[in-house]
């Protein structure tokens, strides 16, 4: 839930709450102690509010928006109107309201705009339901949030700008200065549910799904902790009641058990924490609502249950629960912390009659050998080596590839020599810690765990087969992308993606094997006729009708890379990778793709057709209720004129107009699927082909884009996914 400000100086605070039955109630106290609510029926389920209120030099009341799963509304409290109403086909998980756009200053931004993230696409609005933003994302957005420059970092001209934060389903935390001009991509351990501002030095706060809290400086994260139980709400909060001190923001936390806590914001410091009742937290809140003099601190569960908190420094009123300072010892960065409230010692496992040393510095304790390797057959494999005993058990833990209980396996028999299987499905570049727990002798009742750290490269999961796939086996890849980092390069012959730079092949070659499993690479630079550079590789996932994917690195001596593959997202991948290991910020590029031209120009087929389907069956059902209300008016007509067989008559004709209202509402049910399942694609395909480049030439991409898709124009889109955004209009 959120709160609507004050006006004209009346104390006008309440409180929103969207409900599961697609309700909004909206609470204002009043001056005689009461309390007016205020119902809304939405009838659609309500998945995000948040209040607007007016910017400085703004007119206008302050509206409370409200995004369902198919369109997003500003409304009007006082007025009892919605200001404006958009359809929103891909439907709305995420609202943030921002003073002025992402990439400008207050002054120049035009006014506060409403930021609502879809599924791989965010749009922002005016106040007067006017589109003035755009731009694709990775995957679904779960949380937005804008960034505002503090008086001190506009004197330092430094983020001088507001920026938009966005976390993804597909874990990333995506920083931008403007539609298509990123400033920091963050990966972390799973889907980002939660972000909020904490309004000093760029820091914000962010949950994930997998209960992990944290706050970053920037690109920097100060601290994190991790919990068992998934944090369900955020909110910037000023636990102290001095008037000197409100100004300085702490990250107060609602988990899915019931807790309550206010942790610093730079070091994670419990603050304050409270147990609310067993039901998961809804929402966090400060405003002021019963005329304190100082905001306080309001929860509720799921449940409707309503708890308030006000800061007291010095004496307590027993009227009042104030806020508990918690001495604990601050958090160290990068370091997981279990909270106080979780996991009582007896919910632990245990292993009966098992004695279990971690001591591995003794002389007897022995060293674990671990090492990475690639196969065909089994993809990467941990191979594993103990001096004395056997391997009883191993457990590997990752972060952002295997969850809270880490890929567990259990060798039978056990042996002293072992080759783990590790699953990967995605690439991602993380260190793998491996426990052993070993034993003299395979019915040993004592163990020892031995451990050891071992990093995962980002493109692991292909196997370098040579300098190319013909040589293999395999077949040349059909795709491919042309780049320059300052002046175009000329097309290779072969369908391939190529850029200029103007590093040495020493740092690409570093980048090759910090990026791969290269145990079998030659020392030596050249390979390959009239090249410097040249390798191959063949992912080991497949599916059983598909090829394996191939892939293809190339650098001559004048400084063009070529990158030739298949997959138009692999080849986004390792020029984004390549691009962040060299430094590289301006990158333009045009591709060829032809699986990919094929499937966008079908998305976008499809999007017409099934907008136009869903026009036509809108408009059917409009027919079909004015017949139903036209058949019902005669039937109590007829009823009254006690005319039973006419009466019978009609009432079977609404019956049959009934059911084909509901065939046409199951029609217009699956054409809505299936036209977010196409938008979906026609989004992730605009995402592919802008990180194709880098810097300008990105965002041009995003902004032609965005112009071809509002023309409805396939044949522009594609051009400007393959030429880049400058080649696509004038």
């Amino acid at each position: 839930f959120t709160s609507d400000g004050e006006e004209d100086g009346k104390f006008a605070t309440g409180l929103a709450l969207g409900t599961a039955e697609g309700k909004v109630l909206i609470v204002t106290p009043t001056s005689a102690g009461e309390r007016k609510v205020v119902q809304l029926n939405v009838h659609k389920k309500i998945t995000a509010l948040a209040t607007w209120t007016r910017s400085e030099g703004e007119s206008g009341p302050d509206l409370l928006c409200i995004a369902t799963s198919s369109s997003l509304s500003a409304y009007d409290v006082e007025r009892n109107s919605d200001v404006f109403y958009r359809d929103m086909p891909d439907g709305v998980s995420a609202l943030s309201i921002a003073d002025a756009l992402p990439g400008s200053s207050a002054v120049e931004g035009g006014g506060s705009v409403v930021l609502a993230g879809g599924d791989c696409n965010i749009k922002g609005f005016d106040r007067g339901g006017g589109e003035v933003f755009w731009t694709i994302t990775g995957d679904r957005v779960m949380a937005l949030e804008s960034l505002k420059p503090s008086a001190e970092d506009q004197q330092q001209h430094q983020f001088a700008t507001s920026v938009l934060i966005c976390g993804t389903d597909d874990y990333q935390i995506r920083i931008l200065a403007g539609e298509a001009e990123v400033v920091a991509d963050i990966t972390e351990a799973d889907a980002v549910c939660h972000l909020v501002s904490l309004g000093h030095r760029n820091r914000f706060g962010y949950g994930l799904a997998n209960g992990t809290v944290g706050v970053y400086e920037g690109a920097k994260r100060l601290w994190r902790v991790r919990s068992r139980h998934a944090p369900s709400c955020l909110l910037a909060f000023s636990p102290h009641a001095e008037e000197n001190n409100l100004s300085r923001m702490e990250l107060a936390i609602g988990w899915m058990n019931g807790l309550v806590e206010i942790r610093e914001q730079s070091s994670g410091q419990v603050i304050f924490k409270s147990r609310v009742g067993p039901d998961p937290l809804a929402g966090v809140v400060t405003m002021d609502y019963i005329g304190c003099p100082v905001p306080v601190l309001m929860t509720i569960d799921i449940e409707g249950r309503v708890h308030a908190w006000m800061p007291q420094p010095t004496q307590e009123t027993p009227e009042q629960e104030s806020l508990q300072i918690v001495r604990n010892e601050p958090v160290e960065s990068n370091t997981t912390e279990q909270l106080s409230s979780e996991a009582p010692v007896d919910d632990l496992p245990v292993l009966d009659e098992t004695t279990i040393k971690k001591d591995a510095a003794g002389p007897d304790a022995g060293v674990l050998a671990a090492d990475l390797v690639v196969d065909s057959a089994k993809g990467v494999a941990l191979r594993l080596a103990v001096p004395t005993g056997v391997i009883q058990k191993v457990v590997v833990t990752a972060e952002g590839l295997y969850g809270a209980d880490g890929h567990v396996v259990s060798p039978q028999p056990p042996a002293k020599q072992l080759e783990v299987e590790l699953p990967i499905p995605r690439d991602v570049e993380t260190t793998l810690t491996v426990k052993c727990i070993t034993g003299v002798t395979k019915a040993s009742r004592e163990h020892t765990v031995l451990e050891a750290q071992i990093k995962l490269p980002r493109f692991a999961m292909y196997r370098y087969v040579g300098s190319s796939l013909e040589e293999h086996g395999g077949t040349a890849p059909r795709g491919w992308a042309s780049a320059a980092l300052k002046s175009r390069s000329h097309m290779s012959s072969r369908r391939s993606a190529s850029f200029r730079i103007t590093e040495r092949i020493e740092k690409v070659q570093l980048w090759i094997r910090e990026s791969f499993l290269m145990a079998d690479w030659p020392k030596t630079a050249i390979e390959g006729s009239g090249e410097s550079l040249k390798v191959a590789f063949v992912s080991c996932r497949r599916s059983a009708d598909e090829e394996a994917l191939g892939l293809e690195i190339a650098m001559k001596t004048d400084g063009s890379v070529i990158i030739a593959t298949d997959c138009m997202q692999l080849a986004a991948d390792v020029i984004q990778h390549l691009c962040c290991f060299l430094k590289v910020t301006e990158l333009e590029a045009s591709c060829s793709f032809p699986r990919a031209t094929a499937e966008v120009e079908q998305a976008m087929q499809l999007v017409d057709e099934y907008d136009n389907l869903r026009q036509k069956v809108t408009a059917d059902m409009a027919d079909s209720a004015r017949t139903v209300k036209e058949l019902l008016v005669r039937m109590e007509d007829l009823r009254l004129c006690d005319y039973s067989r006419k009466l019978r008559q009609a009432l079977v004709n609404v019956q049959r107009v009934s059911r084909g209202m509901i065939a046409d509402y199951s029609k217009r049910r699956g054409n809505h699927r299936m036209l977010l399942e196409a938008l979906r694609e026609l989004n992730l395909w605009i995402n592919r082909g802008a990180n194709l480049r880098v810097g300008t030439a990105q965002a041009a991409v995003v902004a032609g884009c965005k112009r071809a898709l509002k023309d409805r124009d396939a044949a522009t889109l594609v051009g400007v996914i393959s030429r880049g955004g400058q080649l696509g209009f004038g």
